[in-house]
């Protein structure tokens, strides 16, 4: 089975471990004055930042909303809530190589 992915966009909290990945597609990473040193500025880890899904890291929890694209072909339209991870897993691993939305 494959998935047409619905969700565009969604909101990510950043972490240490996302912020090159999210700095290097283009996306401004908020910042904020350190605690201690009102002169240095350093990342705001308490801000959600507003990613494309094409966007995100291919291990990433998120969840997602998806279509079976065989279910539509029938006229049937099913919501599948998944994580983004398994989303990218199930596209890398189709046999079939259908244009995924």
């Amino acid at each position: 089975m494959l998935i047409m992915l619905i969700t565009k966009e969604v909101e990510v909290k950043v972490v240490s471990s996302t912020i090159k990945h999210y700095k290097e597609k283009g996306y401004p990473i908020p910042m904020k004055q350190h605690s201690h040193n009102k002169n240095k500025l350093v990342h705001d880890l308490s801000k959600l930042l507003l990613v494309k899904v094409e966007d995100l890291p291919p291990s990433s929890e998120v969840k997602i909303e998806c279509l079976c694209d065989y279910c539509l072909e029938e006229g049937i339209e099913t919501i599948v809530p998944k994580l983004y991870k398994d989303y990218t897993r199930q596209k890398e691993n189709s046999p079939i190589k259908k244009k995924l939305l």
